[in-house]
């Protein structure tokens, strides 16, 4: 399984998470916006765009998405306003995660990586008095 539909799995059944299909030209979220939700492309192409200060209306391109491609974690972790906006290019759609769900999500797979290097660490030599198991 590749590690983008990997990342879909363990979203795509959380209580909180929802498809929403955009048209090309429609806006996922606008610079400025409360970032309450964590986006996975399912389908389709974005731009990200962002209209700097001083800089009239005139907005420049910064990054791009396609499928599997997730975003918008920053405002989730940082509690700041989007710093972009996202533009469908072309019809797609976006799998939708809750904070709560995101957030709650990476803190287990936090855990389980822990888990994993810790038992990595206890079969060195000099590491197995640490084991507290």
């Amino acid at each position: 399984m590749k590690r983008r539909d990997a990342a879909r799995c363990s979203f795509t059944t959380a209580p909180c998470s929802r498809s929403r299909k955009l048209e090309k030209g429609e806006a996922v979220y606008t610079q400025g916006d409360r970032g309450d939700t964590f986006y996975v492309v399912l389908e389709g192409t974005a731009v990200f765009q962002r209209v700097q200060e001083g800089g009239g209306d005139r907005a420049v391109t910064v990054r791009t998405a396609n499928r599997g491609v997730g975003f918008g974690e920053q405002a989730l972790l940082t509690g700041s306003a989007r710093e972009t906006s996202v533009i469908a290019t072309a019809p797609m759609e976006v799998l939708q995660i809750d904070k709560a769900v995101f957030l709650s999500t990476c803190q287990q797979q936090m855990i389980q990586k822990n888990r994993r290097c810790k038992e990595l660490l206890c079969q060195v030599p000099c590491f197995k008095r640490f084991d507290q198991s």
